[in-house]
């Protein structure tokens, strides 16, 4: 947990610096301050240290820190020169460094300002210049965008701006009450975040020797409308310090102050770094969407999907998943290598499962055909097997199956196959080894089998892992492991040397439900 930044130790230190400079300077003056509102609470110290006064001229330091209720801290430190126009106004320059921890991180930027303090009118400006970089917060939950599935990066600025002010004096209640009415505007600009602009309202309430209040109601498109109220003490710091805090709620000896005390109020201004968070969306996992719905003409994005699914199949580039919404596809459809079909019907990134899109055979054809190529076979070097998961697959005849794997190093995770001859059948078609992965399927109520793995003679090594799948209701068995001799089988359905994690529910077949 962070620990508060010590502002109350760091204004008296600065107290004890300045409270008796060297020259005829008056004696500095603390301000403690508790504000209200806008979702938070704020509690303030400040202390305006004269440093020389000469003639007309006061050069001053300010310190202050702030405590937020919304975890945020911040130091304001400043010197300005302000200048006393008898009996006008005073004339005031300054410049701060400000240190602000907001989102978890600090921020750092420069302040520079002007101020006319008149008997009735007053005018402010303010420029703020951080020089902070953008801070990192942390990242998203995974979602599906335009190109693919993206995470947002998340970011926290601070923003560049400035504001102007002006205020009159309000007649009348000012004879008992020194009492300024203030309207201005703000502005301030990110690199990544929406420019903030907005206006402000307040009037200042001077009401004894040493309190005054303020109400505060400003309005931006950022933050809406807030309202602010606040309380402060201000005492001056020499050695009359007890007396002075005691004398705080006695009555003014004049309502209005004097222009030589104006010169030791603290400079108006946004005393807040303002920081606006903001997301950078990053594209983890490129895809190509495909539903069936649209009309035709899709580029395969978000917006415009692909509505042939062999189409997109055969687009899809090295490491391109093809994401395949809910809805009917005609097979029969052929994946090679290093394409993977994300079916709706599976969770992946975080991302929740839907409907299963189906892909139904015309009858005398597989549904789906998985060709990934055997190594020697494969003339894309270093090419990826193919992965269908979350998809069903229907319709086919006797002779044919849902899902048919001829090729090496296929994997199918959480599929469906039924009304089929035959739920997945796995041919291994050539020399050298095939090392296929089934996980977490369903193959039911299919004409022969739920799994058929095929080895021939002089074909080499066939390896098969499970794990987690269910065959059941089929119409024969529920596994058959049909290896021929001088070829050797390893079909893993558990524990074996495959590793499979097992889990796997073979039973309520017709025939059998296991057999080799």
């Amino acid at each position: 947990m962070h620990q508060r930044p010590p502002i109350y130790g760091a204004a008296v230190a600065l107290c004890l610096a300045f409270a008796h400079p060297a020259g005829a300077a008056p004696s500095a003056v603390l301000y403690v301050g508790v504000h209200g509102g806008g979702g938070r609470n704020l509690h303030t110290v400040e202390v305006l240290a004269p440093i020389l006064r000469r003639g007309g001229n006061l050069w001053f330091a300010d310190l202050r820190g702030a405590s937020s209720s919304a975890d945020t801290q911040e130091y304001n430190l400043g010197f300005g020169l302000r200048h006393l126009v008898t009996r006008r106004g005073v004339l005031g320059a300054y410049a701060y460094y400000d240190h602000r921890r907001a989102y978890g991180h600090f921020f750092d930027q420069a302040t520079v300002g002007m101020e006319w303090l008149g008997r009735r009118f007053d005018l402010r400006a303010n420029v703020y210049l951080p020089f902070s970089p953008p801070r990192f917060l942390g990242t998203g939950t995974p979602y599906l965008a335009e190109t693919g599935v993206a995470i947002n990066r998340d970011y926290a600025e601070a923003l560049h701006g400035f504001d102007l002010e002006g205020g009159l004096l309000v007649p009348g209640v000012s004879r008992y009450v020194e009492t300024r009415a203030y309207a201005g505007i703000y502005r301030f600009f990110g690199i990544h975040n929406k420019n903030v602009s907005g206006w402000r309202a307040r009037v200042e309430f001077w009401l004894t020797r040493g309190v005054y209040a303020e109400v505060d109601r400003r309005d931006d498109n950022l933050r809406g409308p807030q309202t602010i109220a606040s309380l402060n003490l201000y005492v001056p710091l020499n050695r009359h310090f007890l007396r002075n805090l005691a004398d705080v709620f006695n009555p003014r000896p004049n309502a209005v102050r004097t222009l030589r005390e104006r010169m030791l109020q603290p400079p108006i201004r946004d005393v807040d770094i303002q920081t606006a968070a903001y997301a950078q969306a990053q594209v983890i996992q490129p895809l190509l969407y495909v539903d069936p719905a649209p009309p035709g003409g899709g580029i395969g994005t978000l917006s415009r999907p692909i509505t042939d699914l062999q189409k997109a199949i055969d687009a899809a580039g090295p490491g391109t998943w093809v994401r395949v919404g809910s809805g009917t596809y005609a097979g029969p459809l052929t994946v090679p290598a290093d394409v993977t079909l994300w079916g709706a019907g599976i969770s992946a990134f975080g991302i929740p499962a839907g409907p299963a899109p189906v892909i139904r055979s015309p009858g005398p054809a597989d549904a789906v055909t998985i060709t990934s190529p055997l190594p020697e076979e494969n003339p894309l070097q270093g090419a990826d097997p193919a992965v269908v998961m979350g998809l069903a697959a229907t319709g086919a005849d006797a002779n044919h199956a849902g899902f048919r794997i001829t090729g090496s190093g296929a994997t199918l995770i959480a599929d469906r196959t039924y009304g089929n001859g035959i739920g997945i059948a796995v041919d291994h078609t050539g020399a050298g080894a095939q090392s296929v992965s089934i996980r977490d399927t369903l193959a039911y109520r299919n004409t022969w089998f739920g799994l058929r793995a095929r080895n021939p003679a002089g074909a080499g090594t066939q390896s098969l892992a499970v794990a987690g799948s269910t065959f059941t209701a089929n119409g024969l068995g529920g596994v058959w492991a049909d290896n021929q001799a001088g070829a050797t089988q390893i079909v893993d359905l558990g524990g074996g040397s495959l590793g499979s994690a097992g889990g796997n529910r073979i039973f309520g077949n017709t025939v059998y439900d296991l057999a080799n």
